[in-house]
């Protein structure tokens, strides 16, 4: 039904197809219509609004069935093509082709033997595409009088191999990137034979990889606030990484660690894990993508020197060693946390001190409010949360995924029928628990009136508007000389690690009492999300007043002149 109300016959309607087979084969790592497609789909055919629904969350694969005359009979249909298995198709280096190729093999032979295509008497009975997920697609021609079917190849829309990335922005990189080195130590450890290592940086997996022999390669936790693991073949790591370690228990300030942070520490050292220093050449240069490169990009990920598929957006960076032999990605919180420009950098091999992570304290809540509270509360701005916000009932044991840009960040289980799901503001979907929806919005909810498709598109999920409570808070911009005395990161009331730079926000609810209900806190913000905030009516009327004082100032000590007595005039 969601097929036909956007598009019933390929020939009449070749580009409604096309958007439509381009959004079917857009990666997701859920691999599911998420709510970003779904948008999509009725930004593109506004016509779809009402229909598409159904397919949130279905299964985002499958084959399309279509006629001679290009009319389409199904969609995400699973092909059992039972009892033709008389081949399988083979690759050039010996190995076998996957279920879905041979699928579509079996399909083939069907074509060529059924007696309800044959008594159709056409000239050619069909043919069967089938694309890779690597790149490139292969077409089945069925033949008659027994013969196996015709196999061909040709190339089609691909993630980018090492090759290809090096022909695009190895120059780029090298001209428009910084060399920068890296300034913070690492935790390692021997990797195990089978062992699989996947890296998750702010909520989306970067890299996934399963070490094959012993003594081969080793695992990192980075000293970012993910703390990520990820892998390097031995090799590499020797020239990256000075080779003599620090044991954990001998780092200054262990002793005198919590019984938190030293069950961690033992926890860790048991696992195998040591320090290590970069190397003073360990630099790389660092580029950051823009829209222009989104375009070359075109799947939204590329494939690394180690065959992880790795997805890139435009916040993202591009790094390659300074002999630029390869290509691979860096998340925009690995490299504002664990590198600093060569020019900017003291290169000198660090002496492996006991010391040596004194400056990666983490500061706690308590020591940001006394470093922080009164510069946020005289200087920082009162504003409140502006607009409205889309929810809808959320659903008992619903799987909720945040899912933007095809990369999962969040996934949450409903565990109650009180909790909302939200809207974001890129399409995402995340879970708003019952005491958030009365503390943060007011009582009043409205149906959506619109007649735009996405209107219609949410009406028919169930979403209604919610008008966010004004609670002030103050936003406080990071000055260059509040560089002396800001940490490298701190704790957040939650329990989070977050980083902070010149530039970003420190945030304070201005209702905020030691005495009340709410507890003073800080939390960093970063510039995006700021823009979503207004002034209040406080800080309105304040700035408001200051100038038209100003103003009058201004105009009293001009005086009046001659033949000008209206005052408001000037």
């Amino acid at each position: 039904t969601a097929m036909q109300s956007m598009v019933t016959n390929v020939n009449e309607e070749p580009d409604v197809f096309k958007t439509v087979l381009r959004i079917f084969s857009a990666h997701t790592e859920s691999d599911r219509w998420e709510q970003e497609n779904l948008v999509e789909l009725v930004r593109e055919i506004p016509a779809a609004a009402e229909a598409v629904p159904p397919l949130d969350r279905q299964p985002k694969d499958g084959a399309f069935l279509i006629s001679h005359d290009g009319v389409i009979h199904g969609a995400s249909m699973q092909l059992k093509a039972t009892g033709t298995k008389k081949a399988i198709l083979q690759k050039a280096n010996g190995t076998a082709a996957g279920t879905r190729h041979n699928s579509s093999l079996s399909a083939a032979f069907w074509l060529t033997e059924d007696k309800e295509v044959l008594n159709l008497d056409l000239p050619f009975s069909g043919v069967v595409f089938t694309r890779s997920d690597a790149g490139g697609a292969h077409c089945f021609f069925p033949q008659f009088q027994g013969e196996p079917p015709t196999v061909k190849h040709f190339e089609t829309v691909h993630h980018l191999s090492q090759q290809e990335m090096l022909k695009h922005f190895k120059d780029k990189i090298k001209s428009d990137g910084h060399l920068m080195v890296k300034k913070l130590p690492a935790l390692a450890r021997p990797g195990n034979k089978g062992e699989l290592v996947i890296t998750v940086v702010g909520g989306r997996k970067t890299s996934e990889m399963t070490i094959e022999e012993d003594k081969t390669h080793m695992v990192l936790r980075a000293a970012t606030p993910d703390q990520e693991h990820y892998v390097l073949p031995m090799d590499k790591f020797r020239k990256l990484y000075d080779t003599t370690a620090c044991e954990l228990d001998e780092l200054e300030g262990t002793t005198a660690a919590g019984a938190f942070m030293q069950e961690q520490i033992q926890q860790l050292m048991k696992r195998g894990f040591k320090m290590y220093q970069p190397r003073p050449d360990n630099r790389r240069y660092i580029y950051k993508l823009t829209p222009e490169d989104m375009e070359i990009l075109v799947t939204g990920a590329f494939l690394s020197s180690w065959k992880a598929v790795q997805p890139v957006s435009e916040s993202d960076y591009l790094a390659c060693p300074e002999d630029a032999t390869e290509i691979y990605l860096m998340p925009e919180v690995v490299v504002k946390s664990g590198y600093r420009d060569c020019h900017n950098a003291n290169v000198e091999h660090p002496m492996m001190h006991r010391q040596s992570t004194a400056g990666m304290k983490v500061f706690t809540q308590e020591q940001m409010l006394a470093k922080f509270e009164k510069v946020i509360r005289e200087k920082g701005q009162l504003k409140v949360k502006s607009g409205t916000v889309l929810m809808r009932p959320a659903r008992l044991d619903e799987a909720v995924l945040t899912c933007i840009n095809g990369r999962v960040l969040a996934r949450v289980t409903v565990t109650d029928e009180e909790s909302k799901v939200a809207l974001g503001d890129f399409h995402e979907l995340y879970v708003v628990t019952k005491h958030k929806v009365q503390e943060n919005y007011e009582k009043t909810v409205r149906e959506i009136t619109g007649d735009h498709a996405l209107d219609k598109l949410f009406k028919s999920q169930g979403f209604k508007v919610f008008t966010r409570k004004s609670r002030p808070k103050f936003i406080y911009q990071i000055q260059e000389k509040d560089k002396e005395i800001l940490p490298k990161a701190f704790h957040t009331a939650v329990g989070s690690i977050q980083s902070a730079e010149v530039g970003d926000y420190l945030v304070m609810p201005a209702d905020a009492d030691s005495k009340g209900k709410v507890k003073p806190e800080i939390y960093m913000m970063s510039g995006d999300a700021a823009v979503s905030f207004r002034l209040s009516a406080e800080s309105w009327t304040k700035t408001t007043k200051q100038s038209s004082n100003s103003s009058r100032l201004l105009c009293c000590v001009a005086g009046p002149q001659k033949g000008d007595n209206d005052l408001g005039n000037r």
